[in-house]
């Protein structure tokens, strides 16, 4: 057997041999999330039961606060004593809660994961000026991924991506006001501590 061959087997083993992650895990993570027009802070809870090595299930929640403020061009109209546009501004918080399925690999001290969450997506408007759209409660999906390395035997640190649609539902009203924002995909993405037990 060749010296390479030793070598890398030597490298090899150390992975193969790791054990499998602990059945209970809980994971906070902050974020910052965005759909490109309205953005904020995030935030999100996880907890899972491993039923194996590369599988888990469990429940999770996730919130957004999101706004946006400018101004729009003001447009004079000459049959009517009035201009439109002008500053606007909105908020919302959006939270999402469900049953999470996750698939993971773990490679030494690091555990690269995927998973897929489905619940309710629950829609609280904060204000809204001058702004055309908004957002409706309902059912939802989330898709994420993530990194993390072993910092001891029980704690995790990583980083993690999330991708769903910001509500159930969107409209827009043009009677509302002159700025209008597009239904695009919130996604979020942040550090991770997790703990296991």
């Amino acid at each position: 057997m060749s010296s390479r061959t030793l070598v890398l087997i030597a490298l090899v083993a150390p992975l193969a041999a790791a054990e499998p992650p602990a059945g209970w895990q809980v994971e906070a993570s902050p974020a910052f999330a965005t759909t490109g027009d309205i953005k904020g802070p995030a935030g999100g809870v996880t907890v899972i039961r491993a039923l194996n090595g590369w599988f888990a299930l469990g429940a999770t929640v996730d919130s957004a606060r999101l706004s946006a403020s400018g101004a729009t061009p003001q447009i004079a109209i000459a049959s009517v004593p009035t201009t439109l546009g002008g500053p606007y501004s909105y908020a919302v918080v959006t939270t999402f809660a469900g049953a999470v399925a996750q698939f993971r690999l773990s490679l030494g001290r690091f555990v690269a994961s995927a998973d897929l969450a489905a619940g309710w997506n629950e829609v609280r408007q904060l204000y809204s000026y001058n702004t055309q759209c908004g957002y409706g409660s309902g059912f939802n999906i989330r898709l994420g991924t993530g990194l993390a390395v072993a910092a001891t035997e029980r704690l995790l640190l990583g980083v993690r991506a999330a991708v769903r649609p910001p509500a159930y539902s969107a409209y827009c009203l043009a009677m509302a006001g002159p700025w209008s924002f597009g239904s695009g995909v919130l996604s979020s993405v942040g550090p991770t501590v997790s703990l296991r037990f």
